[in-house]
């Protein structure tokens, strides 16, 4: 799942920094900068507060699925609802795009990196039950 996480982290700013010609939203370096600290402060306060929680609540091997079709979800209709939206006129600066944005990055970075602490407990805990481990 690093090469979806690494593709994201390639793709986003190309598509937010196309120019409004195209149906992008000429985004400037600030702007995708913000969108990725976001995100980033979302996977932090994540992994702090809320991974133990629901990883408890729904177990490792359900909460990396559920992650993945959520991510999944994101990944496949941000770019068609961002492109719909500036094709139609929307304000690349207006509340609605920045919403758009931060919220796919937000779900985004929380649930593809909340993935990485996924796998590592999982291996963890395997390597835990073994005798020569």
């Amino acid at each position: 799942h690093s090469y979806v996480y690494t593709g994201w982290e390639l793709a986003y700013p190309l598509l937010a920094g196309m120019g409004t010609t195209v149906e992008g939203e000429h985004w400037s370096p600030a702007n995708i900068g913000s969108t990725f600290m976001v995100g980033s402060i979302g996977l932090m306060s994540f992994s702090l507060l809320g991974f133990a929680v629901a990883a408890r609540r729904m177990g490792l091997v359900r909460l990396w699925v559920a992650s993945w079709c959520i991510a999944t979800a994101v990944l496949f209709s941000f770019p068609r609802v961002l492109t719909a939206a500036m094709g139609a006129g929307v304000d690349p600066q207006s509340v609605s795009v920045r919403v758009l944005n931060y919220g796919a990055q937000l779900v985004i970075s929380i649930l593809l990196g909340g993935n990485f602490v996924t796998i590592q407990v999982m291996v963890n805990s395997y390597v835990a039950t073994r005798t020569d481990g």
